[in-house]
Formats: structure tokens, C-alpha cells, sequence
């Protein structure tokens, strides 16, 4: 018996080539990395900046994008 696994990744990827990059989120008043999220390279060069919730700081903070 042959099993296959088939890995669904098309949203990331075409034609090979990586089109989402996988990215932390640090906050910049505590600096603890709470969150992950990809970006699209071509899109968005620039570093990406959220306000989000610090569940170390207990409120929501500018969020910076760390590799």
C-alpha cells in the first residue's frame, strides 16, 4: 500500500518561488516578540509597524516587524 502526502501551500508559493515571508512581530515598549504573521516581498518592502495587543504590556502597542 503507497500512501501520499500532499502539502497545500499554494497561497505562499507559485511557481516555486517563495511569495510570503514569514515574519515576528516585536513589541516596542516591553521588546518581547508576541506575534507571527507573513507579509508579501513585492507588496510592502518596508518593515511592517501594527498596533497590537502586548499581553506583557497589558494594552495595545506599536508592533515592528523583526526577521
Amino acid at each position: 500500500m503507497v500512501t501520499y502526502m500532499f502539502v497545500w501551500d499554494y497561497p505562499y508559493k507559485l511557481g516555486g518561488v517563495l511569495m510570503a515571508d514569514k515574519v515576528k512581530l516585536e513589541c516596542t515598549v516591553c521588546k518581547n516578540r508576541n506575534y507571527d504573521t507573513t507579509k508579501n516581498k513585492k507588496n510592502t518592502q518596508e518593515r511592517l509597524e501594527l498596533k497590537k495587543y502586548c499581553p506583557f504590556c497589558k494594552k495595545h502597542t506599536v508592533h515592528k516587524e523583526t526577521k
